[in-house]
């Protein structure tokens, strides 16, 4: 038997099957948004990214394929850790070194 496991904004569906015969096995964090889903093949760990609106992300983790799911614990800086520059990020604009503006003004014609 196939297993596919779908995230969507409603929950995370377990759908199960054989060539032409699917359907829906399991669906958990009904009514929360999943935004992602994976196993990892050295573990065989399921993970599910779950965005909780006012709560954030959350990551929540499965060794039993689903049945049951505990929270992971967020990455955290080492002690004494400090952040470093982004070496993507855009550098700033010159700083503008003109002091006077030059204003042009249409130039009308009186015939």
């Amino acid at each position: 038997m196939s297993r596919l496991h779908v995230a969507t904004r409603k929950g995370l569906m377990t759908i199960e099957g054989e060539a032409d015969r699917w359907r829906i096995s399991r669906i958990d964090f009904l009514g929360e948004t999943v935004t992602m889903v994976l196993q990892d093949p050295r573990t065989g760990l399921l993970f599910a990214g779950l965005n909780l609106g006012h709560f954030g992300a959350k990551l929540r983790r499965s060794a039993d394929d689903g049945k049951t799911w505990e929270e992971c614990g967020v990455p955290v800086y080492p002690a004494g850790a400090t952040l470093g520059v982004n070496p993507f990020a855009d550098p700033p604009p010159p700083p503008c070194r003109r002091r006077r503006a030059a204003w042009l003004r249409p130039q009308t014609r009186i015939r």
